[in-house]
């Protein structure tokens, strides 16, 4: 299912993490968005730096970076700025 949805997004948000680093299924969904030609948000919850096919692929765009910050605010301003295609 998240193979057919990733193409009919506009915009896909990764939750970055060192789970998600290490994760062979999302580096293929990052994969699909890249190959797709979506926006890319990427939200690190951890002091954790993209390696290999991560790097690759998230090297050229733009982070938020909310660790040991309130994830509330960020999200909320994150859904502001979908909502007036901000992003």
């Amino acid at each position: 299912a998240i193979a057919h949805a990733i193409p009919e997004c506009k915009i896909f948000l990764l939750i970055f993490s060192s789970h998600a680093n290490m994760s062979h299924q999302v580096l293929r969904e990052v994969e699909l968005a890249v190959k797709k030609k979506l926006i890319i948000v990427p939200i690190r919850i951890e002091d954790t730096s993209p390696s290999g096919g991560m790097e690759y692929y998230l090297s050229t765009v733009h982070w938020i970076d909310v660790i040991n910050k309130k994830t509330e605010k960020y999200i909320k301003t994150l859904n502001i700025m979908i909502k007036n295609d901000i992003i």
